[in-house]
């Protein structure tokens, strides 16, 4: 028995962290030359590990989204997929805006399927 609240949680973290953290990694290196600048060199180290929990974070859960969704037809195979290909590719050196747009791609994929749930519906 899938509960739509769980399904719908699920949506939402995958569509925040495509949507947020591609975004953070297409600015990745303006914002962290600003943030080396204003904090002395201590925000380097801090936006970097953001950076790198962001690239995990999106593999994980495009490969949960997949399990979890796969015999779902509210949301298409596309986001997971895409938000395992964007995080794997960001991953690669000088590669990390390129896989931050396919992350903001799957986000906005996810995000837009979330009309398709009703929180107060249970699936069985």
């Amino acid at each position: 028995m899938k509960v739509n609240v769980q399904a719908r949680k699920l949506v939402l973290a995958s569509g925040w962290v495509g949507l947020i953290g591609g975004l953070f990694l297409l600015l990745f290196v303006p914002l962290t030359v600003i943030v080396t600048v204003l904090t002395l060199g201590i925000g380097a180290v801090l936006s970097v590990f953001i950076a790198f929990a962001i690239k995990i974070a999106s593999i994980v859960l495009g490969i949960v989204s997949l399990t979890y969704y796969k015999s779902d037809a509210r949301i298409s195979f596309a986001g997971g997929v895409l938000l395992i290909v964007g995080g794997g590719i960001a991953l690669i050196d000088f590669l990390g805006w390129f896989g931050g747009i396919i992350l903001i791609v799957a986000g906005i994929m996810f995000l837009n399927s979330l009309s398709k749930f009703n929180p107060n519906q249970v699936n069985y």
